[in-house]
């Protein structure tokens, strides 16, 4: 994959958000992946399966919904038997459902396509919440960093974002994945 460079603006966007952020939000993004992290954890050791799996269940079922959404998706789908999961409604599209019953069932690997950059590093994020490197740019991250709302990412807007997230991170002595959720959490606030 290739190696994007970060853009100065969009450092000193991520930055200043951070900077907007009261203490307590501060706190709570450093903390929401490993809340995230030990949430996978719990559900993995009630069904005898692996905190890995179930991150990326999580994961794969995270496009278009709000957070908390795609928690009592994953918890529904999870617990459920094979035949009633087939029959369940989640909130995000189709294709990922089939994608998250397959990862639960063994019949399907969860792998990196190029195509789903968000879901990737999303799992990275809460399946290790000590990565050095992951970041998740979803449309609020994004809309942060390039402060435009609504735009569709693609992969050169990614990588720019992720790099742009890396670097300020770095400035302010933060994990990318832990500024990413402080200023997601910001930016929620402010809407």
């Amino acid at each position: 994959m290739k190696v994007y460079k970060h853009n100065r603006t969009q450092v000193r966007n991520i930055i200043e958000c951070y900077e907007r952020a009261g203490p307590e939000t501060a706190r709570e993004g450093r903390d929401w992946y490993r809340q995230a992290f030990m949430q996978a954890q719990e559900w993995a050791d009630a069904i005898q399966s692996t905190t890995a799996k179930i991150a990326q269940v999580i994961s794969v079922l995270s496009p278009s919904v709000q957070w908390e959404t795609n928690l009592r998706d994953a918890e529904k789908l999870i617990f459920a038997t094979p035949e009633e999961r087939r029959k369940m409604k989640v909130s995000t599209y189709g294709p990922n459902k089939d994608k998250a019953i397959g990862i639960l069932e063994g019949w399907r690997e969860f792998s990196f396509t190029g195509y789903n950059l968000k879901t990737y590093n999303f799992y990275h994020c809460i399946w290790n919440p000590y990565n050095e490197t992951a970041v998740t740019i979803d449309r609020h991250a994004n809309a942060v960093a390039t402060g435009k709302k609504g735009t569709r990412i693609t992969t050169r807007m990614y990588g720019i974002a992720a790099a742009s997230y890396r670097e300020a991170a770095h400035r302010l002595n933060l994990r990318p994945l832990e500024l990413q959720a402080i200023t997601w959490l910001q930016h929620l606030n402010e809407k």
